[in-house]
């Protein structure tokens, strides 16, 4: 994401700080801080193009309404390619998933896949 950032958007000086390395002297530079929407269609082209995944227009939409950190919408992208949850990937889905069942499949069928493992859990199964 960082590559993305340094190459496609230079005169941003956006960074990218991973949820795990957060500090209050580090910055996770946010989506909305691309001000040019040209500049924001390119952004999500270049992610398409590293993360070899079709983001749809509801995606991006979704994304800059919400205004997510750089690191955040990595996650989010990482889930979409692979099914790789996080935590903050599980409270945005489960916050907005009606929503978000309009855009993708995948997030009805995580929050079915997440209902069902607890279910699971608690039977002994």
């Amino acid at each position: 994401m960082q590559s993305i950032l340094d190459n496609t958007l230079p005169q941003y000086n956006l960074g990218l700080v991973p949820r795990t390395l957060l500090s209050k002297t580090k910055v996770d530079s946010k989506i909305n801080e691309i001000t040019d929407v040209y500049d924001t269609a390119n952004f999500i082209i270049e992610c398409e193009k590293i993360y070899d995944l079709q983001l749809i227009d509801l995606d991006a939409m979704f994304f800059e309404r919400k205004n997510f950190s750089f690191g955040e919408l990595q996650e989010l992208i990482t889930f979409l390619k692979d099914g790789t949850d996080s935590p903050f990937v599980h409270k945005t889905i489960k916050e907005n998933i009606n929503e978000l069942k309009e855009i993708r499949s995948i997030y009805g069928e995580y929050i079915i896949n997440k209902r069902d493992s607890f279910l699971n859990e608690m039977l002994g199964d």
